[in-house]
């Protein structure tokens, strides 16, 4: 009964779709597993058509070392990457000859597929490319040679990099990217085009799949599909519209289910909900310079109200969110070194872009990516501290001057990404005093590594139970829900705001938050049948010392 109690909370239809695309393949019958192309042969990139002068001091990663996940050093590259070998333990790694389908994501051989999957991103490529169109000649020619490496070593549609469609379209925004920094999008090297339309067809026959998965998925597969479609179109390939036509209705259709009213987007997550911004400005910078289609104002809306919802959960003086649910620290922007946790530079970038206007503190942070990416500025407002309550997406925010105070509301539209019903997360003066453990890796030997469990959030955990039972990796049975109305209510200095629920076993938990100036009051009211219970604080990393029982400084 839990079990269908969650299938229907998923909606059967999404079940459906997964379990066909499942069955296919273990049959050998899906489309996907039907497609075979000949290696492209020859440079993707030629000498830019003009150089840029972008005029920014700051390092992109890539340039002088290579910088994982915009922050994890690894050993020095004398050539190209090792496209198939975990860079944190060479001794792990992808087989090499097998079809995607084959290939397992949770391979013990190969660890993290995450990690295997982090240099065929593309990232270096984009940073190449603006480093290329200043004139730096080394740049050009390692950006060919290590293209041309990665189709060695991975030809069409064999190996791990082949596996997520996702991490294709992901290659294929990139390269767009590469070729409108480089003034190549038009009248583009025949090798890029053969390249994005292998890729291409990839990403559609599994494009229903990707829409049952209800997350970014979705989003980027659908964007992929319009900035790859339109270099075809503009490059006269008979396939250009049609999948310019695709991306944009599964776009619409994306938009439409997955950014709730209230500007909240269907992962509870702040790192994948940036991602999902990402994407659509790309879309937008490559569809408003190439003549591409425009979204419908429903569609403009939805986007609106979701950067409202990530500037909100922005802390203004560091740039950090809020580091909600699972943020494997996957990002697309070419992001200076250091600033990849700087969430002011997307805002800045969506706000200009589909506002017409940003605020100064985004608009600074932002900059790069105007010189990077050639966007006209807009017209610039005044910053404004933003709170308020997200209560259909399961969020509420208090804020004076430099505190900043959300709770997680324990409401789930979509599938709950994390136990973390009625979690606290507190920024002042741009420090993330009281945490969230996020979740950097999905595969572990380490036995404590459930970042997603009851005991990583700042809550309350009876005895050893989860909040929520689990089902699988993914995903959590008897999804949490208010068990009274929310409470939220502003004052000078703050206010007040309240939520409560109660757990499958019966177990009641009641919090009430107050921001009073500088002093937050959290009081806590649990009850029902258990033996125990623990309330956890995840603090700063620092020398802090209990002073009375509960208080630490």
């Amino acid at each position: 009964m839990r079990k269908l109690r969650t299938w229907a909370l998923l909606g059967f239809r999404n079940i459906r779709q997964v379990a066909i695309y499942r069955l296919l393949l273990r049959a050998g019958i899906h489309p996907a597993q039907r497609l075979s192309a000949q290696t492209p042969a020859g440079p993707l990139f030629r000498e830019p058509n003009k150089r840029f002068d972008h005029g920014s001091s700051v390092v992109l990663p890539w340039i002088n070392k290579p910088l994982y996940f915009g922050g994890q050093n690894a050993p020095t590259l004398t050539k190209a990457p090792d496209w198939l070998c975990n860079p944190f333990e060479p001794k792990k790694r992808a087989p090499e000859h097998l079809p995607w389908w084959k290939i397992s994501d949770f391979s013990p051989e190969q660890g993290d597929i995450k990690y295997i999957w982090e240099t065929s991103r593309y990232e270096w490529a984009v940073n190449f490319a603006i480093e290329a169109s200043t004139g730096k000649a080394p740049y050009l020619e390692k950006l060919n040679e290590w293209c041309a490496d990665w189709w060695q070593h991975n030809p069409p549609f064999f190996g791990p990099n082949w596996k997520c469609a996702q991490e294709t379209s992901i290659r294929i925004i990139r390269l767009c990217l590469c070729a409108d920094i480089l003034g190549q999008f038009r009248n583009s090297q025949k090798a890029l085009i053969d390249t994005i339309a292998i890729h291409l067809a990839r990403v559609k026959p599994t494009l229903s799949y990707a829409q049952a998965q209800e997350n970014n998925h979705a989003t980027s597969e659908a964007a992929a599909l319009i900035v790859g479609g339109l270099l075809l179109r503009e490059n006269q390939h008979p396939n250009g519209l049609a999948f310019v036509a695709l991306g944009l209705a599964a776009l619409e259709k994306a938009l439409a289910k997955l950014i709730m009213d209230d500007g909240s987007f269907s992962q509870n997550s702040t790192n994948y909900h940036r991602f999902m911004l990402d994407t659509l400005s790309v879309a937008k910078i490559i569809c408003d310079k190439y003549e591409g289609p425009h979204l419908s104002n429903s569609s403009l809306i939805k986007i609106e109200k979701a950067i409202h919802w990530l500037n909100a959960m922005t802390d203004p003086v560091s740039g950090q969110a809020f580091n909600l649910g699972h943020n494997d620290s996957a990002y697309l922007l070419p992001y200076p070194e250091g600033k990849a946790r700087d969430f002011r530079m997307t805002i800045g970038l969506a706000q200009a872009l589909f506002l017409n206007k940003f605020e100064a503190k985004n608009a600074h942070a932002a900059k790069p990516f105007f010189e990077y990416l050639s966007v006209e500025r807009s017209i610039e407002q005044k910053s404004e501290m933003h709170e308020g309550s997200f209560e259909e997406g399961g969020y509420c925010l208090l804020t004076h001057q430099t505190t900043r105070v959300m709770m997680r509301l324990p409401k789930y539209r979509f599938r709950p990404a994390h136990c973390d019903g009625l979690h606290v997360d507190v920024f002042v003066n741009g420090e993330n005093i009281l945490r969230d453990s996020g979740t950097i890796s999905y595969v572990s030997n380490e036995p404590d590594i459930d970042l997603a469990g009851t005991h990583h959030h700042n809550t309350v955990q009876f005895e050893d139970d989860e909040q929520m039972p689990r089902l699988g990796r993914f995903l959590w049975g008897d999804w949490l829900r208010p068990s009274e109305k929310t409470g939220f209510q502003k004052a000078d200095g703050g206010g007040v705001m309240t939520s409560a629920y109660q757990t499958h076993k019966k177990r009641m938990h009641k919090r009430r938050v107050q921001l009073d100036n500088n002093k937050i009051l959290i009081t806590d009211d649990i009850q029902g049948n258990f033996r125990n219970a623990t309330l956890r604080w995840h603090l700063l990393p620092g020398k802090w010392r209990e002073t009375t029982p509960g208080n630490f400084e």
